[in-house]
């Protein structure tokens, strides 16, 4: 059932958060009917934060989830949805209440972690970082230990494994950003490409790594190396994301062309053979009328414009009239003038 205010997007989003197994091929579904759409993203995110405060954890997962698809897909386009005081309020609340599921609630911090490191340099987006911040000062945030043993991946802050984790980032990045520069975006779909799809992959997985090790290290010595990878990487995925908006912009757009030509393609030829049988009728009436009368006149009407009989030599111009004898008041012509008789 629809309710009222659905649309497209929002319709989508709805069949989307009941599959907990959603491909690839949904999300760019997805993204194919937001760029279609004039508010595209602000109806994604509209739905999206409905959403949220659903009593399924299962959908809020999926939210969740969509929203960092999104903010991956589209960059800073759809950051201001994410720093909106209703999208944080209602995250603060998912962390806060006490009817919120684990789950749910290590979700939530777990992207405030990301987010808080990915966009330190970005005071645009200080709202998130405030968010994290009042909510560990709060107590509702583990801290130390507690926070890495809560982590749903069992982060290791040794430093031998980080130093892998940055090399393996930055050798990712740089394999990812020379095939997009190799691929000639209006003959290759990159979202189908084997290759750009397995370093896109290991750039998100890398980068995820990155940013929670950010948020649990206290290690000053390897910060700045962290955040070096983090940010080459973030810049990476953006060239990515952006030759894929730029490809279901031209597939759309392409799309649309389409479907224009296909709808005025009948009316076109509709409109011809109206025009010519038209024109059969002109032709055939004109022909009706020189028959009936060969001294009509072709651009006229026959009524309107035929020829007088003084015009065609049938009545003289003038005549000289004589009063008879036999029956005065009679008058008759003594001379009459025809038009031809005057030389």
């Amino acid at each position: 059932m629809k309710f009222f205010g659905s649309n497209p997007v929002s319709d989508s989003i709805d069949k989307l958060v009941k599959k907990p197994d959603y491909s690839k091929d949904d999300l760019g579904q997805l993204c194919n009917l937001v760029n279609s759409r004039e508010n595209g993203m602000k109806e994604a995110a509209k739905a999206l934060q409905n959403k949220l405060k659903s009593r399924e954890s299962q959908a809020v997962l999926i939210s969740l989830s969509l929203y960092e698809s999104l903010i991956e897909r589209y960059g800073a386009k759809f950051y201001g949805y994410i720093i909106s005081d209703k999208f944080l309020n209602t995250l603060q609340k998912l962390v806060t209440s006490r009817y919120s599921d684990v789950i749910v609630r290590n979700r939530v911090i777990e992207l405030l972690q990301i987010w808080t490191v990915t966009f330190e340099n970005d005071p645009s987006m200080s709202p998130i970082k405030s968010l994290y911040e009042k909510l560990a000062f709060q107590g509702s945030i583990p801290t130390g230990d507690n926070r890495a043993n809560n982590s749903s991946e069992d982060i290791q802050l040794s430093t031998e494994h980080v130093e892998k984790t940055i090399n393996s980032g930055r050798s990712y990045s740089q394999m990812l950003a020379e095939a997009l520069a190799f691929t000639d975006p209006e003959t290759t779909d990159v979202t189908r490409d084997d290759l750009i799809q397995e370093f896109y992959e290991k750039c998100k997985s890398s980068q995820a790594k990155i940013a929670k090790i950010l948020a649990l290290t206290d290690n000053e010595a390897d910060l700045s190396s962290l955040l070096k990878v983090n940010h080459e990487l973030i810049n990476t995925l953006n060239l990515y994301n952006e030759m894929v908006e730029r490809q279901l912009v031209a597939a759309a757009t392409k799309a649309s062309l389409t479907d224009s030509m296909k709808q005025e393609l009948p009316d076109l030829i509709q409109h011809e053979e109206t025009i010519g049988a038209g024109s059969g009728t002109s032709h055939s009436s004109l022909g009706s009328d020189h028959e009936q009368d060969p001294f009509a006149d072709p651009g006229g009407s026959q009524l309107g414009n035929k020829p007088s009989d003084k015009k065609l030599g049938k009545r003289p111009d003038y005549a000289v009239f004589e009063t008879t004898d036999d029956e005065p008041g009679l008058q008759k012509p003594l001379v009459p003038v025809s038009t031809h008789a005057i030389i």
